[in-house]
């Protein structure tokens, strides 16, 4: 993820140019690539919307809200269920499905920390032994 963004700050400027003045759509589906979120997030935050705006549905504010965002949330979650191969869908992929919401306070924890990252070389420990 930390790569992810300091590619898009580097490389997102140029957007523009590249898309306007030389018609390089393929630039800007790369840039979109950079940023946009990964799919546990985006269902997170859709679920976390949806939840939030029941939650002020029930105490008597705006109903609409409450129908777009269980709309996004169920939109979400339908395409990344169809994107799952068949034969996935076994006992694991529901014992998996309970550690969503971990694994989604994990990543935020992650994108949180992202400062962190950019302080801190993490060396990546090699060995001058061949197997």
């Amino acid at each position: 993820i930390s790569s992810k963004v300091t590619f898009f700050k580097k490389y997102a400027p140029q957007v523009f140019h590249e898309l306007f003045l030389k018609g390089n759509i393929m630039y800007v589906d790369k840039i979109y690539q950079m940023i946009a979120p990964p799919r546990i997030i985006l269902l997170g935050a859709s679920f976390l919307g949806a939840l939030l705006a029941v939650l002020f549905n029930v105490f008597g504010h705006q109903s609409w809200l409450s129908e777009k965002w269980l709309f996004i949330f169920l939109t979400t979650f339908f395409a990344i269920i169809i994107s799952i191969p068949k034969g996935f869908f076994n006992r694991k992929f529901i014992y998996a499905i309970f550690f969503l919401p971990s694994t989604f306070m994990y990543m935020i924890i992650s994108i949180l920390s992202l400062k962190k990252a950019y302080k801190k070389f993490i060396h990546t420990p090699h060995s001058s032994k061949f197997n």
